[in-house]
């Protein structure tokens, strides 16, 4: 599956309520009705312990006081979250001496916008980095740069206080399935011609800046959008279509985050592919098979000896249903594997 992308663990930041809708309301800022308290919220910047202790009070009577299911309640969980583990990791730096927060190169690891940023040693990789802030490339023989544990966001230490991109992990676990329409139409009008993204204003005179993502149809500029190609997965549902199209980057590491994830119920979404596609059919059957087997070898005591079901222990979903296919899954099946 890697071929179709061209250019980790879940954490307590990542685990907010699915009852948010983000259709009214953008992640890239704070909130409007919250820019007044945005000094005694503690936002980009170093805060000691005292100051993170008073911005967590704060922020607690902000969300007692929010509509729920608001836009502003949504985001002041999650910089609730980020200011308990900034405070947590103030509390680790004042009992520890050698603790990377004291050292003269930077805080080690640092929550923003849900990524989980972890300090990166100097020549740990010899591949290419670029930023996904600037997209200058990270040399990482003298730059300090961060990485995020969960998408893979990296970026440089300079650029770490102006990151405006959601963590892809974050957002695939709030919204819980993918945009099944095929590449819908927003049109720059709606979007007042601003990239979607990071709010850059985009000209209608040169063709070649304002860049469409085929996977939720907004446009980008050229620093959100690289052009890295990508398997859509309404185009495989409906058209079983696996070529590869343009999407943004913030798109393209949502993809990659849940290409494993069984999040497609092709009973559901397009039963009548199962009629079209002959080796799709092959497997429901196999899995129909397989979960209708898996009774007896639960109480099997050769079969419960040999490990037979925790085998597929990284696709469990293959045993425990019959309906739910992953993205990887589809590809998986168009290639005969």
């Amino acid at each position: 599956m890697n071929e179709s992308y061209q250019s980790g663990l879940p954490s307590p930041a990542s685990v907010i309520s699915m009852c948010y809708s983000s259709e009214t309301f953008s992640d890239d800022q704070i909130p409007s009705t919250l820019v007044a308290e945005e000094l005694q919220l503690a936002l980009n910047k170093e805060a000691t312990e005292a100051e993170l202790n008073k911005a967590i009070l704060r922020c607690k009577e902000l969300v007692l006081n929010s509509e729920q299911c608001s836009p502003e309640r949504k985001w002041l969980v999650r910089h609730l979250i980020e200011l308990r583990l900034r405070l947590q990791e103030c509390k680790e730096a004042l009992l520890d001496p050698q603790h990377p927060r004291n050292k003269s190169s930077g805080v080690s690891r640092r929550v923003i916008k849900g990524h989980h940023l972890n300090l990166q040693p100097l020549l740990r990789t010899s591949t290419t980095k670029y930023c996904d802030h600037c997209t200058g490339i990270i040399w990482n023989v003298v730059q300090a740069w961060y990485e995020c544990e969960d998408c893979e966001y990296c970026c440089h230490h300079k650029c770490i206080s102006s990151i405006v991109r959601e963590c892809a992990h974050v957002v695939a676990s709030e919204k819980g399935c993918y945009e099944l329409d095929i590449c819908p139409e927003v049109g720059l009008s709606m979007q007042r011609y601003l990239c979607a993204e990071c709010k850059t204003p985009l000209s209608i005179s040169n063709v070649g800046e304002a860049r469409r993502c085929d996977y939720n149809g907004y446009y980008y500029c050229s620093a959100c959008h690289w052009g890295s190609m990508a398997i859509i997965p309404a185009r495989v549902v409906h058209n079983w279509d696996l070529t590869p199209y343009p999407v943004c980057q913030a798109s393209l590491q949502q993809l990659k985050v849940t290409v494993n994830r069984p999040l497609i119920n092709l009973t559901v979404i397009n039963p009548r592919l199962f009629s079209l596609v002959h080796e799709l059919d092959l497997v429901r059957r196999s899995r129909q098979e397989l979960y209708g087997m898996r009774k007896y070898l639960l109480v099997c005591r050769m079969a419960k000896e040999d490990h037979l079901l925790w085998k597929n222990a990284d696709t469990p979903h293959l045993i425990e249903s019959t309906d739910l296919y992953s993205l990887q899954d589809l590809v998986n099946t168009s290639n005969g594997e």
